[in-house]
Formats: structure tokens, C-alpha cells, sequence
């Protein structure tokens, strides 16, 4: 049996159909992309992650990264040029340029730099003995933000430990409650070592052209709105220790390992480990003096992470770079730090070497090494040693024998 099909029904869906794709075609681009099917292909997903913002793209006016390399010598930014009316005409390894390295950033825990410094001019002064003995304090609360502590290394507060186990701790894998411990040992308290911080600050930037952009309101360096820095603020800082304490700045920044009794740990300073230079013999040595790592991801004030930062100071054939890296590598990859850090310091040394005679700088001995264990005492077994009630004094900024004598315990 034949039936007999209408036409015009026939028709009638390939019609609705013709207007439907031209009713498409005529919509507005931005309707017309809701109606595209969505790529599921690791191609698409490739190509959707590269048209991504970045960080520098998300913010117009802040880079998240920030750079910069000096002189060791005369502090100058390496590859600065200026006109006869001293206006800068090449912001040379200030990064990014122009003025990218004098941007605010949070230190993390570059911070403990000037924590250890203000305890080198303890020690300096014979107010402290680097075998002095004290209880490690508590740092749960902190560590539950995120610092790396040693009672998450498995040492247990109270435990009574050297200065000189602390310092390697806070110079090396970065121990907030070390920090917090020698803080305590220098003036008491574990809050009063900001004021000696920052007064030292005054001290390093008294002379200094670009002024001072730093400020610090804790000394272990976690997030806090008053807490903040520039990579040219840390360069200055780095140079002024190594200038100053280059003795105790190799010895406790300039290794990536220590002992506390038998234990063994380990930093991360990729830089200190393998960077590496030929000296007058064609013979590799660890040409990367000492230097300080940091890293914390949570968004800082106004949305930046601290990241992946290093600063340090690196010496060869009678030259030094200092070179301050903030901001770089992305949850756990600092690879991009490290690659930073050690372009800036190859660049110095390129451009001083064409530029000025070589100084005489003292020179790193040897690559890091292990340590022997400590021949002391377990740590549970001593006791403290009384602690250091007197405060540091920075004469000078006012005329005053001491400015912090307000920040002695009562």
C-alpha cells in the first residue's frame, strides 16, 4: 500500500531547520560562542590555559615578580646608567623595568636575614655567646599558618638548644619557633627584636639614594600588613651583611645542611647548592657565598603572594654580586628562582668585569659540606642559660647612647 506523503509537510521541518541555522548565523558574536559546542582535548586545554591572565596581566599596575643585582663594591645596580644630571636612562638589572625592583613585596622569610644580623651585633657586642643555651618556645600557633617550625621536625618545645643550633635552623630550613626563641634570648620577649629590626634598618639606609622602603613587624617573617620590603631593600641588606658579618654570614647562611645532635636537616636553597664558578686554576667551586631562601603562598595584602624568593651574595675572581629575587616560581616549583638568582649573578660579574678592576673580597673556602654532629650534651640534659636582659643599642640616629633602652623587659 502506497501512502501519500504532502509535500508542504515534508518540507515543513526542513524549513524550521533552515530557519534556526539562519537565526544562528545572525546572532550577536558573543551569543553565538553560549552555542558552541566545548572542546574537551588536551589541545583546547592547552590552548585555554595560555590565554589565561597571568599575575602581571590580572594587575596592570603590580608585577608579581621582582629583581634586581648591585655591585658588591659600590652598591650600584649593575647595568644602571645615568645622564650628566644623574637621571637614570637605564634602569640596567632593576626587573622588571623600569623601577620594578624598588616594588613593595612581602620578604617571607628573607625577614630573618635581619632577625640573625641584629643577633651578629649581640654576639659582636658580648652580650650573647653563640653556646648559650635556651628553651625552644612553642611555635604551634604559628606553625599552624603555615612556618616551618622544629617542633614539626620532631623537637619538642622546651628542649633546651644552643644559639648556635638555632641560628643554623633559622638560616637554613627557616625554623619560625628558632626564631621566635632567639628573639626571646636577645631582649626577653619574643616582640621587642622588631623595634631592634627595624632601628638597624634606619642605620642600613642612612646614606642610601633610594631611601628605604622596609618595614618589618614580626621577625619570622609571616604574613602581616606592616610587613613588607623590595628587592633592591634586600640587596642593600644582603650587601651590608656581607660588608659587615661576611665571617658569620658563610657560616650560617652559607650551607645547605646541619646537624642538631645526630639529627640531620636539610634546606632548600637550589642556588647555594649547585651554582658554580672556575677559579684561577679552572677548578669548580660553590661561588655563592651564603644567601637566604622564602616562600609562602598565601595572597599577601592587595592579592600578591610572597611565592619563591632568594637573596644572597655570590664572590669570584675578586668581584661580588648581590642579587634579590621575589616573587618567582608558583607552588612547588622554584625553579624559576633559582634559574632568576643565577642569571643575575652571571650578568654581574659579566658587566663588572668590563667595567672596573676587581677588589679584593674574601672568597668562599669550599663547596657546603656536612658538619660533624654536635660533641654536646643531649639537648634535654643542660640547662638554659639565663637570658640577655640588656638591650642592643644602634647609636647615632638621634644622638642617644641607646634608642631601644624603652624595649628592655621591666
Amino acid at each position: 500500500m502506497v501512502h501519500n506523503v504532502s509535500v508542504s509537510g515534508f518540507l515543513r521541518p526542513v524549513a524550521a531547520g533552515l530557519c534556526t541555522i539562519f537565526a544562528f548565523s545572525a546572532m550577536p558574536a558573543e551569543a553565538a560562542k553560549k552555542h558552541q559546542p566545548v572542546k574537551h582535548n588536551a589541545v583546547a586545554k592547552k590552548k585555554q590555559r595560555q590565554e589565561q591572565p597571568t599575575p602581571q596581566q590580572r594587575d596592570g599596575k603590580i608585577q608579581l615578580r621582582s629583581s634586581v643585582a648591585i655591585d658588591g663594591e659600590t652598591g650600584k645596580i649593575i647595568g644602571e646608567v645615568r645622564n650628566a644630571n644623574g637621571e637614570i636612562i637605564d634602569a640596567g638589572e632593576c626587573n622588571p623595568k623600569p623601577a620594578g625592583c624598588f616594588q613593595r613585596r612581602s620578604p617571607a622569610s628573607l625577614t630573618k636575614l635581619m632577625t640573625a644580623m641584629v643577633e651578629f651585633d649581640a654576639i659582636k657586642a658580648g652580650e650573647v655567646k653563640i653556646t648559650d643555651r635556651h628553651p625552644l618556645v612553642d611555635g604551634e600557633m604559628i606553625g599552624r599558618q603555615g612556618a616551618v617550625t622544629l617542633k614539626k621536625k620532631g623537637i619538642r618545645p622546651g628542649t633546651n638548644l644552643s644559639l648556635d643550633d638555632y641560628t643554623n635552623a633559622i638560616a637554613v630550613t627557616s625554623a619560625a619557633d628558632a626564631t621566635m626563641t632567639v628573639s626571646k634570648a636577645l631582649c626577653g620577649t619574643t616582640d621587642c627584636i622588631v623595634d631592634l629590626m627595624n632601628a638597624k634598618l634606619k642605620v642600613i639606609f642612612r646614606d642610601n639614594v633610594h631611601g628605604l622602603h622596609t618595614n618589618f613587624a614580626n621577625p619570622h617573617g609571616m604574613p602581616d600588613d606592616e610587613q613588607y620590603t623590595t628587592a633592591y631593600d634586600q640587596a642593600v641588606i644582603v650587601r651590608y651583611m656581607a660588608k659587615n658579618y661576611h665571617d658569620l654570614a658563610t657560616k650560617y647562611f652559607g650551607k645547605t645542611e646541619y646537624h642538631i645532635g645526630v639529627r640531620l636537616f636539610t634546606g632548600h636553597n637550589g642556588v647555594l647548592a649547585h651554582y658554580t664558578c672556575k677559579n684561577s686554576l679552572g677548578l669548580p667551586y660553590n661561588c655563592m657565598e651564603f644567601g637566604k631562601t622564602g616562600y609562602f603562598k598565601t595572597p599577601e595584602p592587595g592579592g600578591l603572594p610572597a611565592m619563591y624568593c632568594v637573596a644572597g651574595s655570590a664572590a669570584w675572581n675578586g668581584y661580588r654580586v648581590i642579587a634579590a629575587t621575589l616573587g618567582y616560581g608558583s607552588p612547588g616549583n622554584s625553579g624559576p628562582r633559582d634559574a632568576e638568582e643565577t642569571r643575575l649573578f652571571k650578568k654581574g660579574f659579566e658587566e663588572l668585569t668590563k667595567n672596573r678592576a676587581p677588589q679584593t673580597v674574601p672568597m668562599p673556602l669550599h663547596f657546603p659540606t656536612l658538619i660533624p654532629p654536635n660533641v654536646a650534651p643531649e639537648p634535654d640534659q643542660t640547662q638554659p642559660t639565663s637570658q640577655i636582659n640588656t638591650p642592643l643599642s644602634y647609636p647615632g640616629l638621634s644622638g642617644q647612647p641607646s634608642i631601644l633602652a624603652a624595649a628592655a623587659p621591666r
